[in-house]
């Protein structure tokens, strides 16, 4: 029996770490849906403008959804913020032209000639538990994909899970010692 509970302790307790082994999420699908495939991805240099919280950028070049390119199409034309940075990403990854830029605040898109889009997203977090970008975790469950939702709860819960173990553990003291009790004792009489 003990080792049955320790077993689903350590199932229990399993989700922290696994979450935070997982890939970065790349894509904010509530605004953006899902992107059809991610080609490549890689994180860049620290972001200067936010050294003390944690934030850093990634830039993926995504086959885009048809709802990907409506969001697009719906984002006024503006010019990328760190123009320089996207132009330099659009050589590396050998995009062709014509471009057509759009941005959101924080992301900068390059929709490229051959209908490949670049997404420089440069105000990303490490996406950890408590982060800004996962504060609502009804918004979480809500809005982003299953294989994110179902390791997120399962982190929350092994949080939850390291927090009780204490209790837990006197507690599970304390059903064995109460089982035991009314087990038959295996000691042998003496004749």
């Amino acid at each position: 029996m003990k080792k049955w509970l320790m077993g689903i302790w350590l199932l229990l307790v399993a989700g922290w770490p696994v979450y935070y082994l997982q890939p970065d999420r790349d894509w904010y699908y509530p605004c953006w849906g899902a992107p059809m495939e991610i080609l490549e991805s890689h994180r860049i240099s620290e972001n200067p403008h936010y050294e003390k919280e944690d934030v850093y950028s990634r830039v993926f070049v995504v086959r885009p959804s048809e709802e990907n390119l409506a969001y697009f199409r719906s984002l006024k034309y503006t010019h990328c913020l760190y123009s320089e940075a996207v132009n330099a990403m659009l050589k590396e990854y050998s995009l062709p032209t014509p471009y057509r830029f759009a941005n959101t605040g924080c992301v900068d898109f390059a929709l490229c000639g051959n209908g490949l889009m670049l997404v420089h997203d440069f105000s990303r977090n490490k996406g950890g538990l408590f982060s800004s970008r996962l504060a609502r975790p009804e918004e979480v469950v809500r809005s982003y994909p299953q294989r994110f939702v179902f390791p997120y709860v399962w982190a929350w819960v092994s949080l939850g899970t390291l927090a009780l173990s204490p209790l837990l553990f006197l507690l599970c003291l304390l059903l064995l010692r109460c089982i035991g009790v009314f087990l038959p004792s295996k000691t042998k009489r003496s004749v």
